[in-house]
């Protein structure tokens, strides 16, 4: 699966991440767009923005053609999961994110991988961020822990809540 060309996607929806995250539902059981939404800028994504379009990448096929090289290196060496890896711009008004984490952030599911990226982000940032959540991956897939609730249970009962 790996690397989602989102670019793509962002041209498509001008940056409309309601509509984004409408592409995103197959990737989630049973969620729809808004708590999709809703979700992931909890954790970094961005917000509809003026400031969100000159924020992200400048290259995005370079960036997308590094994290393939990173998945498939470290799949082989960490006998890793083939996911959808799937890169969006940051949230650029998120100070607490731009001052700690300089503008990135990310987000791993057993069968998914969200990266969060900003235009000054460096390609070792890039690929740190990547190894840092892709080892979440491969811990979630090889060492499962019995929940009584699956996580998209969770989260729907988090965002309802």
């Amino acid at each position: 699966m790996s690397v989602i060309n989102t670019k793509k996607w962002l041209d498509q929806e001008s940056y409309n991440p309601i509509k984004l995250c409408k592409k995103l539902e197959p990737y989630f059981n049973k969620l729809d767009a808004q708590n999709i939404y809703h979700y992931l800028t909890l954790n970094g994504m961005f917000r509809k923005s003026k400031a969100v379009e000159n924020n992200f990448i400048k290259d995005p096929n370079k960036i997308y053609n590094i994290i393939k090289r990173e998945h498939q290196s470290l799949r082989k060496e960490w006998h890793g999961p083939d996911i959808p890896i799937i890169i969006l711009p940051s949230d650029p008004m998120n100070q607490k994110l731009i001052k700690e984490f300089n503008g990135k952030s990310g987000l791993a599911f057993k069968d998914k991988l969200f990266l969060f990226l900003s235009k000054k982000n460096t390609t070792d940032e890039i690929r740190a961020l990547f190894v840092h959540e892709y080892n979440h991956v491969c811990r979630l897939k090889h060492y499962k822990k019995k929940r009584k609730k699956s996580s998209h249970y969770l989260i729907r009962l988090f965002l309802k809540g």
